[in-house]
């Protein structure tokens, strides 16, 4: 789904709500919007805002899209970027880093362990099933930007607050138990950060498109009304 925000201030946002992986109709979406709307600047989800001015941050976004394209199953992300660039459109994330979202989480009184077992949960990894991909051991490097931790047994963990059964509903905002409470509080860090971000880039004569999951758009959806004249 597409809107279009026409701004009381000037400018314009296109706000397209995707659906998150290789899914042809959120690319056809993102596509119309390209050709239609024209857009300056780009702000993709997944990649981070505070990083996003550095140029070596810009070459890993690149990077990012040239390899999933290449691949043949060009997510949104992927699918935003390569449009942005195609376009001489500019692209940046809107996101929050991963050591962000501890630090967030941590400051907020959640522990390093529930907030580590958190975010296996979100990513699908099963604690039961064996290899996790490396999801572990790159939960564990953005953790320790915020306290030392020398490891985490996510079974014991998981069976302590979820028992035997492996339900990934819990590491979203509409599950149970601490996983997501913790992930109920860092999206909406995440939607407060997309605010920031777009009250820093809109302004008369730009067109910014924005690319998020379908959720963050019904959470924004009564500010992104209150700060427009018209939505098409």
């Amino acid at each position: 789904m597409t809107k279009v925000y026409h701004l009381k201030g000037g400018g314009t946002l296109v706000f397209v709500a995707v659906r998150h992986g290789d899914d042809p109709a959120t690319r056809a979406l993102l596509q119309d919007a390209f050709a239609r709307d024209k857009p300056t600047d780009a702000l993709v989800e997944g990649f981070a805002a505070s990083r996003s001015m550095d140029p070596r941050y810009q070459e890993r976004m690149v990077g990012y899209a040239q390899r999933r394209t290449a691949s043949g199953h060009p997510d949104e992300l992927a699918t935003t970027i390569k449009l942005a660039s195609d376009a001489g459109a500019s692209f940046g994330g809107w996101d929050m880093s991963a050591a962000e979202d501890y630090a967030a989480s941590v400051a907020q009184g959640f522990t390093l362990d529930d907030v580590i077992g958190a975010h296996l949960i979100r990513r699908h990894v099963n604690p039961f099933a064996g290899a996790d991909g490396g999801a572990l051991d790159s939960e564990l490097r953005d953790a320790r930007t915020v306290h030392g931790i020398e490891g985490f047994d996510y079974a014991a963990w998981y069976r302590r607050h979820y028992g035997d059964s492996f339900d990934d509903a819990n590491g979203t905002p509409c599950g149970t138990g601490i996983g997501a409470s913790i992930v109920a509080f860092e999206t909406a860090e995440r939607n407060r950060r997309l605010i920031a971000v777009l009250q820093a880039h809109v302004g008369p004569g730009k067109t910014v498109l924005i690319e998020a999951g379908a959720n963050h758009w019904l959470a924004l959806r009564p500010w992104l009304q209150s700060i427009s004249d018209r939505v098409t």
